[in-house]
């Protein structure tokens, strides 16, 4: 039998970047039985990359030999996120929130040159020794990169491994640059910023001033400069701190967009695959959880999640309580599945708040579900979903067919929202209080959504549109089709 061809997969921990990375990797593993699959990441993602093995077994017939599973390498240090939050000695979310309009994004531009110095000097070299030594021990026939996963760029470049590139970002967010007529500063509203598509006239000169402060932020960035400046020293040649499709056309893209589902782009290069939504293959939620899926049953329903990096203190949970008060005393019948995760555990305030809404009987309150999002959101009942503007819950909730209602906080979510605002999808839930929100704000916009009008069912029609769209072929599948071809 002819040896197995290795593919791995080089990745952040974090769940934005990993989501699409365990998707593919999930599909090539049930789909492809002549590929052994590794992923290599911090020791955060190895229960999830263990799950993808299991669920993978779980397909074939109890006589049938066993998938085999995904071979995890554990690399040291911290991820990213906690290396920002050590950074400023708070936690990652405060670090990056920021309001939107001008002054929000330079505020932003500060805090995303932190972000892409990422690990000190010497963490940044012993794991890029480390993911060294994974491919030097692996010797895969081919690399599938995160990105924004440096050490990891560095190390297939010296090593002159073959790579690709896995995204979970949408074709604006890294085609941009490339885009013909200086389109970057007069077409695109500029990350972080806030700004409507297509962008106002009269917005112009300020898109054009945050272009020039988003690139100034790079060149000034002590701590960004310091540690290249390490790394000089230590004979090792920085990659650039952001990479994209342009920077090599040699080098393969795979992106989890559609140009339906985006702002529209004009130029494609050659080296990009657009998937469409990457997301794991799910089973329904009954098979998970029966309880869950008799209470979704029961009516429309609409989910609140923020995703896995975003806490509640008490006074954004009373928020959020507020808006959800209004739309159940305004949209009869209506219940709400609200995944909340505080700041801290067991603290009152928490257990006053679940009880409160135990009492009412239309909200239910989880710290963790444990059905997929995806297949929650693809429930008949579900109508629509509240969410903080990251790449995979936007993905899913366009594959679902729902509209959306979009709270941002920083950086990329607040493009998220000018997309859905665009595509005629869903709405800025905290326009006027990002990036908080006010409960009058929310409760109104969420209403504006569900309720039986003429806006909320011309959403509903343009989300089923799109979904339609998205589901002629699931994007794992076609990521993972390209990955063999490049194999």
């Amino acid at each position: 039998m002819a040896p197995k061809r290795k593919l791995l997969f080089l990745t952040n921990r974090e769940h934005g970047a990993a989501n699409v990375h365990l998707a593919v990797s999930y599909e090539i593993l049930t789909q492809y039985p002549g590929v052994e699959v590794h992923f290599a990441s911090f020791a955060g993602l190895q229960k999830h990359v263990r799950a993808v093995s299991l669920q993978a077994s779980k397909l074939l017939p109890g006589e049938a030999p066993g998938v085999s599973p995904i071979i995890f390498h554990a690399l040291p240090g911290s991820s990213i996120t906690e290396t920002i939050a050590a950074r400023f000695g708070t936690s990652f979310q405060e670090a990056m929130t920021h309001p939107p309009g001008v002054a929000g994004a330079v505020q932003s531009y500060k805090r995303i040159g932190d972000f892409a110095a990422s690990w000190p000097g010497e963490e940044h070299l012993k794991i890029y020794a480390a993911i060294a030594e994974v491919i030097l021990e692996v010797n895969p026939a081919l690399v599938i990169l995160d990105p924004v996963f440096i050490p990891g760029v560095e190390a297939c470049r010296n090593l002159q491994a073959k790579y690709a590139m896995l995204s979970p970002n949408a074709m604006k967010d890294l085609l941009v640059q490339q885009q013909p007529r200086g389109e970057i500063f007069w077409k695109y509203p500029a990350i972080s910023s806030g700004f409507p598509y297509p962008l106002p006239i009269h917005l112009i000169p300020a898109n054009i001033y945050l272009i020039f402060r988003l690139i100034l932020s790079f060149v000034l960035c002590k701590s960004l400069n310091n540690k290249t400046s390490y790394l000089k020293k230590h004979n090792h040649e920085a990659a650039p701190p952001f990479s994209t499709a342009g920077d090599d056309t040699s080098v393969s893209w795979l992106l989890p967009s559609l140009p339906e589902i985006d702002l529209p782009i004009t130029f494609v290069p050659q080296n990009v695959t657009l998937c469409g939504p990457i997301i794991m293959e799910f089973a329904p939620v009954g098979d998970i959880d029966a309880e869950l899926a008799q209470w979704l049953s029961r009516g429309p329903t609409v989910i609140i999640n923020l995703g896995s990096l975003f806490r509640y203190d008490e006074s954004s949970a009373n928020s959020m309580l507020g808006a959800i008060e209004i739309l159940l005393q305004r949209v009869p019948g209506v219940q709400v599945l609200w995944k909340m995760s505080a700041l801290q555990d067991e603290v009152v305030w928490v257990g006053k708040l679940k009880k409160q809404l135990a009492e009412e009987g239309r909200v239910r309150v989880e710290e963790w579900i444990s059905a997929e999002m995806a297949a929650v959101l693809a429930s008949e009942t579900v109508i629509a979903a509240v969410h903080h503007g990251g790449a995979s819950s936007y993905h899913e909730a366009i594959s679902a067919g729902i509209p959306q209602v979009i709270l941002p906080m920083w950086v990329d979510l607040y493009d998220f929202t000018t997309r859905v605002e665009y595509l005629g999808i869903g709405l800025w839930g905290s326009k006027n209080s990002a990036p908080g929100w006010d409960a009058r704000e929310l409760g109104d916009t969420m209403v504006e959504v569900v309720q039986d009008s003429e806006v909320s069912r011309r959403m509903q029609k343009r989300a089923k549109e799109l979904s339609k769209i998205c589901r002629k072929e699931e994007g794992r599948k076609v990521a993972a089709r390209k990955i063999i071809e490049m194999l």
